[in-house]
């Protein structure tokens, strides 16, 4: 059975190929000397790179200036967080089919060596394009219903709060986002309870986000510490809840990409590989901490940097 769906890929990636070099690949050269046509393929199966990679292009757009006589749509298939496409639709145009983004898959290694389809840029030392921002804005409805959701954990008007969420494999199990290709990332939500406590005690609410956990948060008597993710959790909710906390304090999930598009702190903790990850110049990074299995001893950076 693998190997019929092996070379049903092949075979499907074969006849896209065709299509675009007798059809599609034609057309944009008979545009081009009038009008120049740009396709992206938004990353949208995941919530990090739906936000961090779209946040990049609008980034280097602001620094570099516009396209110019350029008309670019953006191919979408099921995304991540249906309230982050909506809201990029309000930035740009969005054409939203699960066939014309399993076109874009395969035709990538094609489209993609060509201007007209580029992909959209991943780069993770960009730290100016990132600090841009805010490149998206929430309206009064957006408002207003957010403040149905935090009426429904018990937050008022005037009540300030901060996200926070540990990463851990549920996430990659639950939605078959073809593996977890960062279990070094993953750390215990238990780990966060004091900093948790260190908030409700400074007068405001500590709310535990993500779109699943693979277990609930420690029995507690504290009402300013909610688990949003086990008891309210929306795809809206998660955007509101980033878009206005204090601060977010985060391991590295992709989570952490949302925030700095509204211009919100981010506190990444447990950050591995010791490459900072851009999420704006109001942010603070700290690194994983390793022992020696051998000695017990912490490692430097020094001693990280070797063992690359």
């Amino acid at each position: 059975m693998a190997g019929v769906k092996a070379a049903m890929r092949t075979l499907a990636r074969g006849m896209v190929k065709l299509l675009c070099h007798i059809l599609i690949l034609p057309l944009f050269r008979v545009i081009e000397p009038f009008h120049h046509l740009r396709i992206s393929h938004l990353w949208t199966s995941r919530f990090g790179p739906l936000g961090f990679n779209t946040h990049l292009f609008l980034g280097n757009l602001a620094i570099h200036g516009p396209e110019r006589n350029t008309t670019r749509l953006f191919i979408a298939g099921m995304p991540a967080n249906r309230t982050l496409l909506d809201l990029w639709r309000r930035r740009f145009t969005i054409i939203e089919s699960r066939y014309l983004s399993a076109f874009m898959h395969y035709a990538g290694e094609t489209l993609s060596e060509t201007v007209y389809c580029r992909p959209l840029p991943t780069e993770l030392v960009n730290y100016p394009a990132i600090d841009h921002g805010p490149v998206l804005r929430l309206n009064e409805d957006d408002h207003r219903r957010g403040g149905a959701v935090l009426e429904s954990m018990g937050l008022g008007p005037a009540d300030w709060w901060v996200c926070f969420q540990a990463r851990d494999p549920l996430y990659h199990q639950v939605r078959g986002t073809g593996g977890d290709s960062g279990p070094h990332r993953n750390c215990r939500i238990e780990n966060f309870m004091a900093a948790a406590t260190e908030i409700t005690g400074r007068g405001g609410f500590a709310i535990r986000t993500g779109a699943t956990a693979d277990r609930p948060l420690p029995a507690t008597e504290d009402s300013r510490l909610v688990d949003y993710t086990q008891t309210h959790r929306s795809d809206f909710g998660d955007i509101y809840l980033y878009a206005n906390c204090r601060f977010s304090l985060l391991a590295g999930t992709g989570s952490i990409h949302v925030p700095p598009m509204f211009k919100r702190p981010v506190a990444l903790v447990n950050m591995m590989p010791l490459l900072p990850t851009p999420i704006g110049s109001q942010s603070l990074f700290q690194p994983k901490l390793f022992r020696d299995r051998a000695s017990g001893r912490l490692l430097t950076f020094a001693d990280l940097e070797r063992l690359r």
